[in-house]
């Protein structure tokens, strides 16, 4: 019996070790230890549908080309007509944003579409066009910035998110693409942790960030799941509250309003187009306010057409989409100049 204890004790010790080292870039005390330990456990007891799976890769591909055609849903009524002015950026913010690559766009537009994406530090792609993703950011890069990317690929979808790391950091190289055994989605989220770089790591804002796209032929299916998704990231062991949903929902922002009672979800792009037509409303940026409190309330949809002076035919040969965007205070807990909900619709101005 004596032996037996010894054993169980011994195994027990080495357990908890590897369950130490295993998480120990998320471990700086024994409340941190314990904390991250009672949210495992609860997601385990309360029957997450998500078994989130981490992956170790870091390094940019290019990704076999196709294309992709459908028949969008029109929305009539509820748009404002035309997109606002541009407008710089607050003081001690970064910019989030959301880019759908849905033409058939090739490699004669790399430049162009680095010429959007330029203005925003972090931005999630949901890329269906044959525009490769390593060449965009070699070309961002060549011209003094400094992006690296993420990406997953699937036999319909391909998402990448890209990130400034002279504006934020990749924690730890931690991202993940959710496996979704019971196939709730049929697109699997990717999902990549950040910390501000501009300030100090103890006041930095960090978030996950959420890159979404719904299946256009059961967006509602999808859309009533996203609640889920939310909390199986939020439970995902690394206690973070700040969690940040940015894609394609085929919705409208009064369609997504449901999420407000159900996951407590808040769209921050209102009564704005985002398609390259100005007549649908199909991307969002989510989020929950209570506690991602560093939204400065400023959003917007970018409308490259009117910035670069294009044609629609022009427009059209980029994305049939706009970037979607959202402004977030660099440090924790804070929200320059957020004096209101009101959503602010004005474009992004950085250069």
């Amino acid at each position: 019996m004596n032996r037996f204890f010894k054993t169980f004790v011994l195994a027990l010790i080495i357990l908890i070790g590897g369950w130490l080292l295993f998480n120990r870039q998320q471990i700086n005390s024994v409340s941190d230890a314990w904390n991250l330990a009672r949210l495992q456990l609860e997601g385990a007891s309360e029957g997450n549908p998500f078994d989130l799976v981490k992956t170790s890769e870091f390094a940019p591909t290019d990704i076999p080309s196709y294309t992709y055609q459908r028949n969008q849903n029109q929305m009539s009524t509820g748009l404002v007509p035309g997109r606002p002015a541009l407008q710089l950026a607050t003081p001690g913010t970064i910019r989030i944003a959301s880019f759908k690559l849905d033409s058939n766009s090739g490699s004669g537009n790399v430049e162009l579409t680095a010429d959007i994406c330029q203005q925003f530090d972090v931005v999630a792609i949901q890329n269906r066009s044959d525009l490769s993703i390593s060449k965009l950011v070699n070309d961002l890069n060549r011209r003094g910035y400094d992006y690296r990317f993420v990406d997953q690929a699937g036999d319909n979808q391909r998402f990448a998110t890209i990130f400034n790391q002279q504006s934020v950091v990749l924690e730890e190289q931690h991202w993940y693409t959710v496996n979704d055994p019971e196939d709730l989605f049929l697109f699997e989220p990717l999902v990549a942790w950040f910390r501000v770089r501009n300030a100090h790591p103890d006041d930095a804002f960090t978030f996950s960030l959420v890159n979404v796209q719904l299946n256009d032929r059961k967006p509602d299916t999808e859309l009533s799941n996203l609640g889920e998704l939310f909390r199986a990231v939020r439970l995902d062991g690394r206690g973070e509250d700040d969690i940040i949903l940015a894609g394609d929902f085929f919705s409208s922002d009064k369609q997504l309003k449901k999420l407000k009672s159900q996951a407590g979800l808040k769209a921050t792009i209102v009564g704005l187009a985002t398609n390259t037509r100005n007549d649908s409303q199909f991307d969002n940026i989510l989020l929950e306010d209570r506690a991602t409190i560093e939204f400065t309330g400023e959003s917007g949809v970018f409308d490259f057409m009117k910035r670069f002076n294009m044609t629609l035919d022009e427009a059209l040969a980029i994305s049939n989409r706009m970037p979607v965007w959202a402004e977030f205070s660099m440090f924790e807990g804070r929200s320059p100049g957020r004096a209101t909900d009101k959503i602010f619709t004005s474009e992004v101005g950085r250069k």
